[in-house]
Formats: structure tokens, sequence, C-alpha cells
């Protein structure tokens, strides 16, 4: 069972974006600002993964989403990286030591002042480890982004009760492009 452990709520801040609700895609499936954070979890040397509806994109079916989903590595030196990179993209803390609480028995999850990014310790049938090891490395504005497997993304997805998640395993299953 997974208790939730919420440890880090947006600012109130201008988004980098010009116009607000306009998201302007580069490279076909993340936007200025996701890169933005992106960067920002590359420069402090977070390990992550992308989860969620940007990865289903990235591996070939193109569905709305609203968000950045990332699975990061629950462990208390990833935590202080992912702390610093996010006082650098200027999210306030409500638990002043939560690097030490990351555990993928914990679900941890936050947001980023300018953009809805929810950064997970942990998701449906996939451990971390696993996820890293079978991730499908992506350059991306010049960066090297690691997305979820297909294979572990249609077992995330699968189970879940959610209709969206129905979904995506279907169109998944059907895509051939990137893995």
């Amino acid at each position: 069972m997974h208790t939730a452990l919420s440890f880090g709520r947006g600012q109130k801040c201008q988004p980098r974006h010009p116009l607000p609700g306009v998201v302007s895609m580069l490279n076909r499936w993340l936007s200025a600002d996701e890169l933005h954070v992106l960067r920002a979890f590359i420069d402090a040397k977070v390990r992550f993964v992308v989860i969620g509806g940007r990865a289903v994109q990235f591996h070939g079916h193109n569905r709305p989403t609203e968000d950045l989903d990332l699975l990061i590595e629950a462990s208390p030196q990833n935590g202080k990286r992912l702390l610093q990179a996010l006082k650098g993209l200027g999210t306030e803390f409500t638990e002043p030591d939560v690097a030490e609480k990351l555990s993928e028995d914990r679900r941890a999850k936050g947001s980023v002042c300018f953009y809805p990014v929810e950064y997970l310790t942990a998701i449906n049938a996939v451990r971390f480890v696993d996820a890293w090891a079978d991730a499908i490395p992506a350059t991306v504005d010049g960066m090297t982004v690691h997305v979820l497997s297909k294979a572990h993304l249609i077992l995330s997805k699968q189970n879940t009760g959610r209709v969206l998640d129905d979904e995506d395993v279907k169109a998944l299953s059907e895509c051939s492009l990137a893995g």
C-alpha cells in the first residue's frame, strides 16, 4: 500500500511561455516549459524517467496531456538532487527533511510553480530500477532524457481502472514507433 508524501507546492509565478494556455511543441512531444523543467533536473543530476502521457506520445500515440509525469529514483541522494532542481525552479517545500523520506512505498509528488509536473517515486507494477534499466534514451534539445520503455509503459497502465489508461494500452499495443 502506498501512502502519499507531498513535498512541494508551486509558488505564484509567471509562466515561462509568453502566452498562457499556448503550448509550443518542440520535438513533437515536449513543450518549452517541460524542457525547462527537464533541463533543471538534468543539471542537478536527478535520476528520472519520463512516464505518463508524454511517454505515450513518445511511443507514437498522439493524445492530449496536461502535465509532465516523471518517475524519480527514491533515494536520499536523488532526493537531495531533486530538491536542488526544484528550488532552482521556484518550488517551496513544506517538509524540510523530505529528501530522506523518499521511498517506493510512499508515493511522493509535487508541482513546479509555472507548469504542472508530477514527480512520483512509484508507479503501478514497475520499480524504478527496472524502469531505468530499460528506459529509452532520447536526445531532446541537446539533452538526454530517459523515457519509459513501451513494455513498462503498458505494464504500468494495465489494471488501473482508469479509462484513459485502458485506451493508452490499446493504442500502444497497436503502435510500432520508438521501441
